[in-house]
């Protein structure tokens, strides 16, 4: 057992008998010497599977005896590789295939002799096996998987246009966005209610101190008056192509617009206006009196007095805010045209020098109003483009000041746009030939067709009279933005 071919002496028999019935293996090395005399002690047994007990003459440490080390495998479930592939039910016989021609090139395990040649067969078997999944299946991915069969479930309920418009409708930003810190005169705010103080007085506080309408004023009506504004203005430059003539047009914006607004300057022009005593007081009720809180993230400030600006939302403040640039649109009606807070002025002549000539002359004047005023222009937003017939390229600057000089549009920001300027949702380019206008609409219009066909499926689907509609509401407008001008 553990000395073989020795005559056993003393108690080696009872030592074997009791092992035995014990299911105690031993472990060490048959004939192999413990002790320098040449005699096989220090016995070492075990009932632990693949345990093994083996002599380190490296490690003698000048005993009689030989020093000896106990190896005991790891004990509990050793974790395997997950591969994380599934095979789907169609692939099941090239799979099967794969594995039976593999195997054919193994030996008989028959006749397989010792442990080596078993752990390599082995081996090889398990290499067939993984070879065959990654050919014959696919990556499992379950996070994919349940986000499909998330949106599958949603669009399968859809009953109704509501539900539609859930899944169409744009996403809201997550909750857990963090704004970006504000700089403010130089110094960096990071804190979130420090930053909702310092919007509040900047953006709400920073202008706190102490016939009626022009027939080319429109107000902030969404998808009325701009139209009439937009073919007005094309109307006249078409008259002016007809008669050989060219055109420049300089778009201006209003710095803060609606929030800007001076209650006692307003009510001074309505009464300038002739307007009668009891609006006048219910105007000066609506502006005065109101308080105003930020919110930013979790933060949120106490309430502060507000003494400039309109309500937003409420229908009555681009009334108001009209009224307050009426007069500075109706110093020159036929030239001038105003959507909420958003300016145009244009010319017409022979020469485009002429044009700009004129036009830096109405631009002062609208800039002397506006300071006299407390009107307040965004002059970066300032933007003219030429509308001529002409093959040339010529387009000359409009010099107000020497401080200020508008460059005319003559390059696209992106490359293979046509040069356009935007106004009221409309693209206006050199010729008149709305080419660009019509890209950009179609652009948009074909983004959101195919995010209504994506939701078009042969098993999971919309009802066919919801993507109709979805298409009727979204699509379709979107394409014919501004067509009827």
């Amino acid at each position: 057992m553990f000395e073989p071919g020795v005559r056993p002496s003393r108690n080696g028999p009872d030592l074997a008998q009791w092992a035995s019935n014990s299911g105690m293996d031993f472990i060490g090395t048959p004939r192999a010497p413990t002790q320098r005399f040449g005699y096989v002690l220090d016995l070492t047994f075990s009932n632990i599977p693949f345990a093994q007990s083996s002599i380190r003459p490296d490690m003698h440490s000048g005993s009689d005896h030989e020093t000896q080390v106990t190896t005991i495998p790891r004990r509990g479930t050793v974790p395997l590789e997950q591969f994380r592939y599934r095979i789907p039910e169609a692939e099941l016989p090239k799979f099967s295939g794969l594995v039976c021609n593999s195997i054919t090139q193994l030996d008989d395990p028959w006749a397989l002799a010792s442990t080596n040649q078993i752990d390599a067969f082995a081996t090889t078997l398990a290499d067939i096996f993984a070879t065959a999944i990654q050919t014959a299946g696919k990556p499992d991915c379950g996070v994919r998987r349940a986000k499909r069969e998330y949106w599958k479930h949603r669009i399968n309920n859809i009953k109704d246009d509501k539900a539609l418009y859930k899944i169409i409708s744009w996403h809201k930003l997550a909750s857990n966005l963090k704004a970006p810190p504000l700089v403010v005169n130089g110094v960096r705010i990071e804190d979130t209610m420090e930053k909702a103080e310092a919007l509040r007085s900047e953006v709400l506080g920073r202008l706190r101190s102490p016939q009626v309408l022009s027939s080319q004023h429109g107000g902030a009506l969404p998808k009325r008056s701009a139209i009439d504004l937009v073919a007005a203005f094309t109307h006249e430059i078409e008259t002016a192509f007809t008669t050989r003539q060219h055109a420049t047009m300089i778009t201006m914006d209003v710095q803060g617009a609606f929030d800007a607004l001076l209650a006692n300057r307003l009510l001074a022009r309505m009464t300038k206006q002739g307007w009668p005593l009891p609006l006048l007081r219910l105007v000066q009720s609506f502006l005065t009196g109101r308080k105003v809180r930020v919110r930013l993230e979790k933060s949120t400030t106490s309430y502060y007095n507000v003494e400039c600006g309109t309500p937003q939302g409420s229908p009555f403040s681009p009334v108001l805010y009209m009224l307050y640039l009426a007069e500075l649109l109706a110093q020159n009606s036929s030239l001038r045209f105003g959507y909420a807070d958003d300016i145009c002025l244009y010319r017409v002549s022979k020469s485009l020098n002429t044009n700009v000539r004129l036009l830096a002359k109405d631009i002062r004047k609208i800039l002397a109003y506006s300071n006299a005023n407390k009107i307040f222009f965004a002059l970066e937003k300032l933007e003219m483009i030429h509308l001529t017939l002409k093959t040339d390229q010529y387009a000359p600057p409009c010099i107000v000041s020497e401080d200020l000089t508008i460059t005319p549009i003559t390059k696209a920001l992106k490359e293979g746009k046509q040069p356009a300027l935007r106004w009221l949702g409309v693209w206006f380019d050199r010729k008149l030939t709305f080419k660009r206008h019509v890209t950009e609409r179609a652009a948009k219009a074909r983004s959101v067709a195919y995010y209504i066909r994506s939701l078009a499926r042969i098993k999971d689907s919309p009802p066919a009279v919801a993507l109709r509609k979805a298409v009727l509401t979204c699509v379709i407008p979107l394409a014919l933005y501004r067509t009827e001008a």
